[in-house]
Parts: C-alpha cells; structure tokens; sequence
C-alpha cells in the first residue's frame, strides 16, 4: 500500500478517497479534544482555586502550543509526506488526553493543554495540504470547504460532548478524555494506510530541517487581507471557547455545564453551516461578508451582558459563528488558491500562527480586564476593539478586489478545471502578482 512516488497524481482514486476521508477524521478528532475542556474549566476553578486570569493563562498555554508546533514544524511535511506528520499528531493528542485524565492540579492541567496545542499545530497546517492533495477529483475549492468545515465542527462537537458528559454522566473531568482517547484508536489506525503525499523536493530524498512559515513574496498582499480578516474571526472563537461559559454562568445565571457546552456548540455550529451553505461564494465576497457579522455579533452578546438575556446572547452566538464561519472560508480558500504546491503547508501553517495569536492574545487581555474591571465593561472593549478591526479588514477587502477587478493582471493568476487550482500556475503566480 506505499506510495513509492510520494506524489499525489500515482494514487488512485479509491483509495485516494479512502485517504482523503482518514485524514478529515483525523483532523475532526483531534480539532474536537481541543475544545473538550472549555465547559469544564468552571469544574476546574472550584478543584484547583484559580480566577480568571489563571484561566486565560491556561486557554494561552494551549494557543503557546500551537504556535511553537506551527512555528517549528509548520514545513516539516512538505519535506517528509504527510503521513508522518498526521501519524505524530494523533500520538501527541493521545499524550494530551491522558494528562487531562491524570490532571490533579494545575501544572498538569497546564501541560496537558500545551501538549494539545502541540497536537493542533501539527495537524492544522498538514491536514490543509494533505486534504487539497488527496481530494479524489482534484477540486481545491471542495478540499477547502471539508477543511474548514471539519475543523469548525469537531471544535464545536468538543464542548457539546464534554458538557453532556460532565453534567449527566460520572467522573465530570475525566470522562471526557477516556472518550476521546477511544476516538482517537480508529484515527490511529486509519491514517496507517494513507499515502505520503508531499511535492517531490528537488535534488532527490527530502532532508527535513526547521523552517519558519513564510510566504511567497508575490503573495504577501494577499495574505495579509486573508490574515485581518482571520484575526477578528478566530479572536470571537476564542472568547467563546474560554471565557463565554464563565460570563453565562456569572452574568447569566446558568451554571449547567451541559448548556455551556451546548453555547460553544451553537458557535462552531453557525460557522460551520455557513460555511456549507454558501461553500460557492467567492472567497474575497465571503471575507467581506463575514467580517460585517462579526461585529452584529459582538454589539448582540454586549447587550445580552447588560439586559441579562438569554435570548440576546443566543442572537450573538449565532451571529459571531456565522460571521467567523464566513471570514475563515473566505480567507482559508485564498490562501489555498495562491499558495505553490511545494510551499502549501508552511504558507497555511503562517497563516494559522496569525489565527492562534488572534484566539489567544485578545482573550488573555479580556480575561484581566474582567477581573480588574468587571465582566460588562470589558466585554464592551473587546466588542470595539475586535469589531473595529473586523470593519476596517472588510474595507481593505474591498479595495484590494476593486484593485484586482480593475487591474487583472496585478491580481494571481490561475487556471481552473473543476474548481482545481494547477499547481505550475501558482508557482508562476510568484511574478505575475502583487
């Protein structure tokens, strides 16, 4: 079952198939252990005594995780396959799993959190790359969509699982991972026979070494736009993954861990149902739109903190993940469209270090500020501050497509048969763009 080229045209399709399918599984699982933890971490401040900053500390260990594996690893796959990466990713989610089982005081659950960034990381940018590569029928624009939709839906299904679990089931923070830790099993063996799928490198045997993300010069301006309009989306994503259980529980007055989960479902949920619904809209037309959501949603979970309602903070659940759902699309699928094959991972997993700092750093400042000035008024300035930048990455957007649209031969030049972007188009997009 080797793949002795190393090249995805030598597969075929069935099996092409079979391999695509494994690694979104894979990618789904290990996306959904990173999330199981949000609706517990109530559970967790009342075992090991700790306020909201060492909250925002432990969801920022998990984000230092990510980045250390993006930044350190972000490339490796493009030198030995894909295989080995996602094979390396799914051990480390184990390891992830059983510390968050064993967890009895803060330090581990600090590490366990590390170690399930490091996991994320290394499955976020391969698993971009492996699932254009083995996508049957060679549709790009289709392996972007599963992409996005899988990770968006096994983010969300974390906090669903984990929050059923813990309020009806016994052992409420350790239960969660014993499931996840089965899940990962077929994950494991599955991925056993997916093809190495990495661009044959030149000069024969791919030496790996560590390589920074970086992106191709022509493709900067580009990436940028996609990267402001990602910032917004993933900083209202990690808002509601850490802190949106503590503000229901606090503001709200609803303590059962179930609906908190059920919350941070209903995000992931919305995001990737628009994602599905509108999977044919342009990327550029996608980024404008999602980045006008997201502060509609923004502006709805304010006013729910202040009026102390329920249903306004609902509105804002839906209205924030439709809004990011539609932002990450849209910029995940230029990435995908300008990116040279040999260079995908590393030029995906750059784009993810801007989307982790976005999940993590605002968080981290919103998590102080409620402690030192209270729930409601930081609440109000993460709303301006994140739908302010939203607003402005749409009308960059904007300018850059009107730019595009009136100067065509400025913008990236591409050649697609089925939604499939050709490989030796994009590495000559390298003179032809920016």
């Amino acid at each position: 079952m080797r793949d002795t080229e190393g090249t995805a045209p030598a597969i075929g399709n069935r099996r092409r198939a079979a391999a695509f399918w494994s690694v979104a599984y894979a990618y789904l699982v290990i996306m959904l252990g990173t999330t199981l933890p949000s609706p517990l971490y109530g559970l967790y401040q009342d075992r090991f005594t700790f306020d909201a900053g060492m909250l925002t500390i432990i969801f920022a260990a998990y984000a230092g995780g990510v980045l250390v594996a993006l930044l350190l690893f972000g490339g490796l796959s493009d030198r030995v396959g894909r295989r080995p990466v996602v094979t390396a990713a799914l051990t480390v989610a184990g390891l992830s799993g059983a510390l968050f089982v064993l967890a009895d005081d803060v330090v581990v659950l600090l590490a366990a959190r590390v170690v399930s960034g490091v996991a994320a990381g290394l499955i976020t940018g391969v698993a971009a790359a492996a699932l254009t590569e083995l996508e049957p029928q060679g549709r790009a624009r289709r392996a972007a969509v599963v992409s996005t939709t899988v990770s968006t839906f096994g983010l969300g299904l974390g906090p669903l699982v984990a929050g059923l679990l813990a309020e009806y089931g016994p052992w409420p923070v350790r239960l969660p991972f014993v499931v996840y830790l089965v899940l990962l099993v077929p994950a494991l063996f599955l991925v056993r026979w997916m093809p190495t799928t990495a661009p044959r490198q030149p000069g024969g045997t791919a030496r790996w070494h560590i390589r920074r993300p970086a992106v191709a010069r022509a493709g900067r301006p580009a990436f940028s736009v996609a990267s402001m309009a990602a910032f917004p989306a993933f900083a209202v994503l990690g808002f509601f993954t850490s802190l949106a259980p503590t503000f229901l529980s606090g503001e709200l007055g609803i303590g059962n861990i179930a609906i908190s989960g059920l919350m941070v479902f209903a995000v992931f949920a919305a995001s990737g149902s628009v994602q599905l619904l509108f999977r044919r809209l342009h990327d550029r037309s996608a980024i404008t739109f999602g980045v006008a959501v997201v502060p509609v949603g923004l502006l709805l979970i304010v006013l729910a903190l202040r009026a102390d309602s329920l249903p306004l903070f609902i509105a804002g659940v839906l209205a924030g993940g439709a809004g990011s759902g539609l932002a990450f699309m849209g910029s995940l699928t230029l990435i995908n469209r300008l990116a040279p094959a040999a260079d995908r991972a590393q030029t995906v997993s750059a784009y993810f270090v801007v989307c982790y700092l976005a999940i993590s750093v605002p968080v981290i400042g919103l998590g102080f500020a409620a402690e030192a000035f209270g729930r409601c008024p930081a609440a109000l300035a993460f709303a301006v501050l994140i739908g302010g930048l939203a607003l402005v990455a749409g009308e960059i957007n904007i300018a850059v497509a009107r730019a595009e649209k009136n100067n065509p031969r400025r913008s990236t030049n591409r050649s697609e048969t089925g939604g499939q972007t050709r490989p030796r188009v994009l590495s000559e997009s390298r003179s032809t763009s920016g």
